[in-house]
């Protein structure tokens, strides 16, 4: 191996341990917004509950108005007397 070769080969090293710490760094600075994006998954799965609870709260909602809105016709329809 010629003295050139080997001056290459040290330059590589260098290269790869500050690709290293390069990597490091941004595993580092990365972090942050990892967690971020974790907390947002966790709160998008929260609100979809929220919407969820909410469907089935105007579901139900509807279906009190709709048999009142039929008590009211057949009490209007009858003439005041359902019994």
């Amino acid at each position: 191996m010629t003295s050139r070769e080997r001056t290459e080969i040290a330059e590589l090293r260098e290269a790869v341990q500050n690709l290293a710490l390069e990597v490091a760094r941004l595993s580092k600075a990365i972090e942050p917004v990892v967690r971020l994006q974790e907390e947002q998954a966790l709160l998008r799965d929260r609100v979809g509950d929220l919407l969820g609870f909410r469907a089935a709260l105007m579901w139900f909602t509807g279906i009190l108005g709709a048999g009142a809105l039929v008590r009211l016709a057949l009490t209007l329809f009858t003439g005041g007397s359902l019994r």
